[in-house]
């Protein structure tokens, strides 16, 4: 399940190939089908229930053994088809849980993980001085449902952070029209950052890479740069990382399917 804009549809494809697997779009429009140069199925994002039932009467026709969602638009509703089919996949409340930066915040903080403090402005909220005089700085500034760090900004002073949450509503405005527009403040943190690739199966992580990102991570913006692996770190400092991502899981309620962290 993908969205037209998605830049990975085809790599999947030529992926499943190259395994023996058939593979077939479910996208919300002809354009997003065309990377297979087969039929595909036609659905609606905006709609998660009808985009349901049309994969389900697919599956009727043309049995379905797996369902990927390949964007973050897609995820929900992927998980969503997965458990009407009874096929092996996340809670679409847990995929949700994940994806929103507000929620995840909350469940790994409750988990007893270590997380920056935060506020959220919701999407009508109007922002005052007193409001923002309250923000500690430097802080970091979020939208909740956007990846690949788009919109993430960083504010050293109250004019900055002003600035940077003007600029966050403007990119979501520009955006799927049904993403939650809430955005999150954050405190910044400083120090060396890794990213990790698993694969959760049957609730079991199992570690692909670590990567170092070795460009300082200051801002005030976050661009996706270099990713080195492996890292030069210490045995116990891997340790703790790979354990974290593991307690961060299963407090998510994540139990099958590929983790970023």
């Amino acid at each position: 399940m993908a969205h037209p804009a998605s830049y990975r549809t085809a790599s999947f494809i030529r992926a499943g190939e190259r395994l023996g697997v058939r593979t077939v779009v479910a996208s919300n429009s002809r354009l997003g089908l065309s990377p297979t140069g087969r039929p595909g199925v036609e659905i609606d994002f905006s709609d998660p229930q009808s985009a349901v039932e049309r994969v389900r009467q697919f599956h009727a026709r043309d049995p379905i053994s797996a369902v990927l969602g390949v964007e973050d638009a897609s995820l929900e509703i992927a998980a969503s088809v997965a458990q009407v089919l009874s096929l092996k996949s996340n809670k679409p409340q847990a995929i949700q849980d994940a994806r929103l930066k507000h929620q995840c915040r909350k469940i790994l903080a409750t988990a007893g993980l270590l997380s920056p403090t935060y506020r959220v402005l919701e999407p009508e909220a109007m922002i005052s001085s007193e409001w923002l005089g309250e923000c500690k700085f430097p802080c970091v500034v979020k939208p909740v449902s956007l990846s690949g760090s788009r919109g993430v900004i960083r504010a050293d002073h109250v004019n900055e952070l002003s600035a940077a949450i003007v600029r966050v509503q403007r990119i979501l405005k520009r955006e799927n029209p049904h993403l939650d527009r809430s955005i999150l403040i954050e405190k910044f943190i400083e120090g060396h950052e890794y990213a990790v690739e698993g694969v959760l199966r049957s609730g079991e992580f199992q570690c692909l890479a670590i990567f170092d990102k070795p460009d300082p991570l200051d801002g005030p913006y976050f661009e996706e740069t270099i990713y080195l692996t492996p890292p030069d770190i210490r045995n116990d400092l891997e340790t703790d990382i790979l354990k974290t991502v593991v307690i961060a899981c299963r407090a998510i309620g994540l139990t099958h399917g590929p983790i970023h962290a």
